[in-house]
């Protein structure tokens, strides 16, 4: 059993809701592009994958992938024991596998918040959308709320120009 707060939680039920949480991610992603998907511009599929957590064993996940011709952005999930957060989800293009963002997602009492987060090669936080009034030359952290606007500037971004 895995504490978190004063609960304990079994291993089971927290994999079982970090699913659950990226079924609802993935369902309020693949809305924000339905118009493109009906046009035919865009296609959206999942595929199951393996993620292996020290605490959490090996478990089934989803990646959500959205296709446009040979460009290809997909959303992998990496861990839901983050420091700092309550799970992670890299999103980049395929064909660019080193750069792209993160979704960290945070609880807030009984409220999940996603935010984006926008990584280098090195997989340090750099802005990407916002610059931060209290932001230093070099590597910061640099986060966007989770909504429609941002993701489609997100996706944008990962697609060649």
């Amino acid at each position: 059993m895995l504490s978190q707060g004063t609960q304990h939680i079994p291993p089971e039920e927290m994999v079982n809701e970090w699913n659950f949480s990226i079924m609802r991610l993935y369902d309020k992603i693949e809305s924000f592009f339905l118009e493109y998907v009906e046009q035919k511009i865009l296609s959206i599929f999942r595929e199951t994958d393996f993620l292996s957590e020290e605490l959490l064993g090996e478990y089934a996940i989803e990646e959500l992938n959205l296709t446009s011709g040979p460009e290809r952005i997909t959303f992998t999930p990496r861990a839901q024991i983050v420091a700092g957060a309550t799970g992670r989800i890299d999103v980049y293009n395929k064909r660019q596998p080193n750069t792209g963002f993160m979704l960290l997602r945070r609880n807030i009492g009984d409220k999940e918040r996603w935010t984006i987060n926008s990584r280098t090669t090195l997989n340090h936080f750099t802005a990407r959308f916002v610059p931060s009034p209290l932001s230093k030359p070099g590597p910061v952290e640099m986060t966007e709320d989770f909504n429609r606007e941002n993701i489609e500037q997100m996706i944008d971004s990962l697609l060649p120009q």
